[in-house]
């Protein structure tokens, strides 16, 4: 993987992790100034533009609303500014829900920072999850207490 390519992908990985941190500075830290975030549905409807303080509300809104997320950045295809990255982003909501996407980031960078971040969602999951442990858990308990 050449430079450019490796900085992209840990741009992308490092917006993944202040999104599941509900990070706002970090947040703010992967975008040039007066860079934005526009957000589309899974139709393809615009529903918000966000820069600079209202971009710094963004992931805070997320952690204030589901119990936790989880974003898997999987695909990347970078030619010069431009890049297109897609993600799994798993969303538990207070009452276990689990609502699981696919994400389509088209990226326009200035100086290996985000100046626009385009994420559309592609598909949309939503399934009961259940609360129950991992057997591990058991054996743990069981062996080690």
């Amino acid at each position: 993987m050449d430079d450019a390519r490796a900085r992209y992908r840990d741009l992308a990985e490092r917006y993944a992790a202040a999104m599941d941190a509900a990070d706002p500075e970090a947040l703010l830290a992967l975008f040039a100034p007066g860079g934005a975030l526009v957000v589309r549905n899974a139709s393809g409807r615009e529903l918000v533009t966000v820069s600079d303080d209202r971009l710094a509300a963004f992931p805070r809104l997320l952690g204030r609303t589901y119990r936790s997320t989880l974003h898997h950045v999987t695909t990347q295809v970078l030619d010069g500014e431009h890049g297109t990255t897609w993600c799994v982003a798993h969303h538990v909501t207070p009452d276990w829900t689990l609502e699981t996407m696919g994400v389509r980031y088209a990226d326009t960078l200035a100086g290996g920072r985000f100046a626009r971040r385009e994420a559309t969602a592609l598909w949309v999951k939503v399934e009961p999850l259940p609360k129950t442990g991992l057997r591990f858990d058991e054996v743990v308990q069981e062996e080690l207490t």
